[in-house]
């Protein structure tokens, strides 16, 4: 991929999980995946699904997200949508708010299945929002509110953080210095580790 164009000539792919927990590493798995792909500044594809982690979602947990066992147990397992992940992120560049978070599931579930884990390009919007603004705290719901963005009615849910995330990234592309794909990695480029 040529890194050297301008970020809005990519296609960006906003990407959110939602969990059983914060730990990949320790056997946590994926319940919930959303994202947008945004070309020019237009959303032109979503992807959303909830997956059946293979496991409990401890009640703490669906008090974040509010995604239940009983949401999830006719749910796909990531196994059964791989595929159609892979090719909705193919030649794209992943966006993700707090993106090792989020790649590293990814990928750990892709490791699971012997497959390669996702090598492209990944941008950590959380990592733009530290550099960029001045805040107390910098969790999405409190840079959605000092951006003065619309608020979801279901933080916490995959495609509902996805396409506010997009909607972060464009606010911070426009005080960043950095505006080639290249610049943008080697400022805010993620390592993609759970």
């Amino acid at each position: 991929m040529n890194l050297t164009k301008n970020i809005n000539e990519y296609d960006l792919v906003f990407l959110d999980v939602e969990t059983t927990g914060l730990s990949a590493a320790a056997g946590e798995a994926i319940c919930e995946i959303g994202a947008v792909k945004v070309r020019n500044h237009e959303v032109v594809d979503k992807f959303q699904c909830l997956v059946n982690p293979g496991q409990e979602i401890p009640y703490h947990v669906y008090k974040i997200h509010k995604i239940s066992n009983e949401d999830v147990k006719d749910a796909p397992f990531f196994k059964d949508i791989a595929e159609n992940l892979l090719e909705f992120l193919e030649g794209g560049v992943i966006c993700a708010y707090n993106a090792p978070f989020d790649a590293g599931f990814i990928n750990s579930e892709l490791g699971r299945m012997m497959y390669a884990p996702w090598s492209g390009p990944v941008i950590d919007v959380l990592t733009m929002a530290r550099c960029l603004i001045k805040s107390q705290k910098y969790n999405l719901e409190t840079v959605v509110k000092f951006f003065n963005i619309e608020c979801p009615q279901n933080f916490h849910r995959a495609l509902e953080d996805a396409l506010v995330t997009a909607k972060v990234f464009a606010k911070l592309l426009e005080i960043s210095k950095e505006k080639s794909l290249e610049e943008i990695l080697s400022r805010y480029g993620s390592s993609k580790k759970s």
